[in-house]
């Protein structure tokens, strides 16, 4: 995605929406939601704290408790979400269950993260220049290296009712959806 910023020469400023290839059914809500939560951060709704965030993504609420142990979905916890935007500073992105619930409170939310990101070209390239990092290792998450290296990540809470694809049955599932949608019988 660098080298194709550079290739295009695209200004330090420009956004880019980088939607991952296991997102096939995203809606155009999600994508929007991206942007948003980057462009919030950078001067709106947090322009009187010290949320800067390099990168803007989404997150939406996990219904089925069982997926909040699917070490397939990734999950984000947040700070506190932001009550007229739906935005917040992601504290942690993981394949566990975060947070933990203890004390099995009914009130405990639990988010996905969706494979979308927003970030300017100049947050990229940093990032790029940035060194893999431990907990990225661990977890197989590029974005924890954002957080690792002390930079701020965006999470526009959203609802979505797709999925990404990760496992074969995850696939099974899209290509079976998308005979219906596109070739009934």
């Amino acid at each position: 995605l660098a080298e194709s910023a550079r290739l295009l020469d695209l200004g330090d400023l420009v956004t880019i929406v980088n939607v991952q290839g296991d997102e096939p059914e995203i809606e155009p809500e999600i994508i929007d939601g991206a942007v948003a939560a980057l462009c919030e951060g950078e001067g709106g709704i947090h322009a009187h704290t010290r949320f800067k965030p390099a990168v803007g993504t989404v997150a939406s609420p996990i219904e089925n408790l069982a997926d909040a142990d699917d070490p397939n979905i990734v999950k984000v916890a947040m700070g506190i979400i932001e009550p007229d935007h739906g935005i917040a500073q992601a504290l942690y992105f993981s394949r566990a269950s975060i947070p933990f619930n203890r004390d099995q409170s009914p009130n405990v939310r639990y988010f996905r993260h969706v494979g979308i990101y927003a970030y300017s070209v100049k947050s990229l390239n940093a990032y790029m220049a940035l060194e893999a990092s431990p907990l990225e290792q661990s977890e197989s998450l590029e974005q924890l290296r954002w957080l690792e290296h002390g930079h701020q990540i965006a999470v526009a809470v959203r609802s979505s009712s797709h999925s990404g694809i990760d496992t074969p049955e995850q696939y099974r599932a899209f290509v079976e959806r998308y005979r219906q949608k596109n070739h009934p019988i």
